[in-house]
């Protein structure tokens, strides 16, 4: 694989091109990866609408009918089910971790292991996020790690 990268002085916005000579799945990964910049959420706080871009998202939670996105300093409100964004953030670094939590994997610092197979993970804003056992081996196949 190679990569160009081409500055343009008049450029407004970033433009990714893929080269190739056939669709496989090396540029579907590619693909799948660029969508944490495209993507946007629309959130809710103090009755104003916000655009959030992924990357600015550290967890997202559900506590009752309600479902919060957290950002590094200030929690909004989403209007979506947590199971129609887990489907929207599929192909980004976002996962489910237990049963009311996503978190973006592209934020966590460490993790601590429990006794009972359940994992702990500090993000990089000092928030810690409880991982089910039954989601770690997600987690490990997300990051690249090995599945035993």
């Amino acid at each position: 694989m190679k990569l160009t990268i081409e500055k343009i002085k008049d450029q407004k916005e970033i433009e990714v091109v893929i080269k190739c000579n056939q669709e496989n799945e090396l540029v579907n990964e590619i693909k799948h990866a660029l969508t944490y910049y495209q993507v946007g959420l629309v959130c809710k706080k103090d009755d104003q609408f916000f655009q959030l871009n992924p990357q600015d998202i550290y967890y997202i939670d559900a506590l009752g009918h309600q479902v919060f996105v957290y950002t590094k300093k200030e929690v909004y409100n989403i209007d979506q089910k947590l199971y129609q964004l887990e489907s929207l953030l599929a192909q980004t670094p976002f996962l489910r971790v237990n049963k009311s939590t996503i978190v973006n994997t592209k934020k966590i610092v460490k993790f601590k292991s429990f006794i009972n197979g359940r994992m702990e993970a500090r993000l990089d804003n000092d928030d810690r996020i409880m991982i089910s056992r039954l989601y770690v081996p997600k987690l490990k196949e997300k990051l690249g790690g090995q599945n035993t």
